[in-house]
Formats: structure tokens, sequence, C-alpha cells
């Protein structure tokens, strides 16, 4: 597999992503991460409560809001460092169920819509092999992701990640970036295996050694509420240790 280097540890072959971040990629990641998140604000939160919200935010970071909400939101997601503020704000406005499902809406979206991008080929039969070496190549590479591994066999991938994408927005805020990695994540997987299901099991924001991710084909019994666990808790909506 090109995209990924193989390397044996303890008497296995494991492989590793080649993180290479490409400032362009990065940049284009951090607008649309605004934009899609806006939108799902929109659609999902009450219109002058999310107005407000845009607002706030705005003021964060430096734009005058315009009477306009169209205007103020194109200026929201054509500046950088805009996706924290938002998202801290988010959290400060609404409840905490309320802001999760926000979260994770938005980053489950851009997962789908990052996939759309750059998965040109129709014709990949997916498999757990092509899927982690094709967006390895397109995604996790030229985002700066370091991930292990550890498992790709035809019913699951279980993967560590080692180097955080956006460290400084998870050290600052795990409780926002943690869920919207999972999203993200969750999002590039059931758009190749929409019978699929990811789980997580731990996060180096919240103390363990790696961020923790089990790709499920099928979902399986207790996915769902496991799912909704690791919901609450990447959102301090509920305190619990994870698997």
């Amino acid at each position: 597999m090109e995209s990924l280097r193989e390397i044996r540890s303890a008497g296995k072959i494991v492989y590793l992503t080649k993180p290479e971040p490409n400032k362009e990629s990065l940049q284009s990641l951090e607008n649309r991460t605004s934009s899609v998140f806006i939108d799902v604000l929109l659609s999902e939160a009450d219109k002058k409560i999310a107005s407000e919200i845009i607002a706030r935010t705005a003021k964060k970071v430096g734009i005058k809001p315009s009477y306009i909400l169209n205007h103020t939101v194109d200026a929201l997601v054509s500046t950088g460092g805009t996706i924290l503020p938002l998202m801290e704000t988010v959290f400060d406005v609404l409840d905490k169920k309320a802001s999760g499902e926000i979260t994770l809406k938005a980053a489950e979206k851009l997962g789908m819509n990052i996939f759309d991008d750059y998965i040109k080929e129709e014709t990949i039969e997916w498999t757990t092999k092509t899927w982690t070496e094709t967006i390895s190549r397109f995604v996790f590479n030229p985002q700066g992701t370091g991930i292990v591994f550890s498992e790709i066999s035809k019913d699951r991938i279980v993967a560590h990640v080692i180097k955080c994408p956006t460290p400084g927005r998870a050290g600052k805020a795990p409780h926002l970036a943690c869920p919207f990695s999972y999203g993200y994540a969750r999002g590039l997987w059931k758009k190749a295996f929409p019978d699929g299901e990811l789980l997580m099991a731990g996060t180096m924001a919240h103390g363990a050694p790696t961020c923790g991710f089990t790709f499920h084909v099928k979902a399986g019994k207790g996915h769902t509420e496991m799912r909704e666990k690791i919901k609450k808790y990447l959102t301090k909506e509920e305190e619990m240790k994870l698997l």
C-alpha cells in the first residue's frame, strides 16, 4: 500500500500513515469546516439564536457583524481561525446536548463531503484495505494525521491516532475538537460503508496514550448504545470511562 508504511511490530505487520501536511489543503479544510458548521447550526438551531451565535463569533475574531446574515457568514468562512471561537460560542449559548449534536452532525457532514470531493473513482470496490489506502492517500496524509493501523481485517479496522492534525484545538478545547474528529472520521467511513459503525476508545486530549478508533464494516449489537455513550463522553455531557 503506497500511501502507508509497513512495519513489523511484536511479531505482526502494522501500517502507518505518511503524514505530510499540505498548507493549502489544511486552509481549505479550515474554511470548509466553518462553512459546514454554520450550515448545520442554521438548520438545527432556532434562527434567532443561530444568528446571535454567528454575530458573537464575528466579534470574537474581529469581524464587524453585518445586518445581512449571509455577509457575516461569508466573512467568517473566509477568515482564518474561526472554527474554534465558533464552536466555543455554540457551547456557551446552547446546552451540551444540543451543541454536541450540532458538532457531530457538522463533522460527519464534512467527512462525507470530503470523501465525495477526493474519491473520484466510482469503480472502487470498498474493502477495509482499499478504504485505508485511499483515505490515507487523499485525506490523512495531506492533513498531517499520524495513524497506526494495528488491524485491517475484512470485518474491521483498528486504528490509533498518534499525531493529531489539530493539536492546538484539541489542547485548548478537547470537548470541541474530539467530538468533531470522531464525527469527521465517521463521515469518511459511513460514506463507503453505510451499514457500518465507528466506535472510539479514548482520546489523547482526555489522557489516553492515543486516540483509538474501531471501524466496523457492519454495525453490531450494542454499537448504537455505545455510540451514544461516546457522544456524551466526548462533549462532557456525561463523565465516563471508555472501553
